[in-house]
């Protein structure tokens, strides 16, 4: 099966990108391709907008998968149970230092954070910096995401403090700025074009984690 897609795909040219969807408080709603083929790493899907967790069931794989690398890289962590725990999810513990985690849990390639903040009269980078506001100066965030990632995978992870959150939104839409946060998109339209990627050393390492 997979081979004669590719064939199909050589035959016709389709150009494989690389994406996450956006809200819509940045663009409009993108219609469906004509061949909706997706192509993430060496993972082939046939429509990125399938999820199959519930909202519920994506933050606690998130929440899980969190603790378990942050247990691997030498942290004893402790887990709030229970909805809308304030503030942070995780408390990870080593020798000197503990860290607040809020965990961040996708399916569609992006986390909308301060998508409700963008009114008429706000602009993308006041609805950012209302955001960042709101959050404690000493969270760290880990998203956690399953775009693409079959059930016997590991999700992408990042790392990321408040501030380097912020300053990533407002950079995206050729600095426009938007309230959610892309993994990984670009735009192709006449009027225009970007390229948007989440930086390389967000990338959940031993280093990245003992070191933000």
């Amino acid at each position: 099966m997979t081979a004669l897609l590719m064939t199909l795909v050589r035959t016709i040219g389709f150009d494989f990108m690389t994406f996450g969807l956006l809200s819509t408080a940045c663009h409009a709603p993108v219609s469906k391709p004509r061949i909706p083929l997706i192509c993430y790493g060496f993972n082939l899907a046939f429509d990125v907008r399938q999820k199959f967790m519930t909202p519920r069931q994506s933050e606690i794989s998130a929440e899980s998968y969190a603790a378990s690398v942050l247990a691997r890289a030498g942290y004893q962590v402790s887990v709030q149970y229970g909805a809308n725990q304030p503030d942070y999810d995780l408390v990870a513990e080593k020798p000197g230092r503990i860290l607040l985690v809020s965990v961040k849990g996708s399916q569609d390639g992006g986390w909308p954070l301060a998508v409700a903040r963008k009114k008429k009269e706000v602009t993308y980078h006041q609805a950012i910096d209302e955001w960042k506001a709101t959050q404690r100066k000493d969270i760290v965030f880990i998203f956690v995401q399953f775009l693409g990632i079959p059930l016997t995978s590991a999700p992408r992870v990042y790392v990321a403090r408040p501030d380097d959150v912020a300053t990533y939104m407002k950079s995206q839409c050729n600095g426009r700025g938007h309230c959610s946060l892309a993994e990984n998109y670009r735009r192709d339209h006449p009027k225009s074009h970007y390229t948007q990627q989440i930086p390389k050393d967000w990338n959940f390492s031993q280093v990245r984690i003992d070191t933000i």
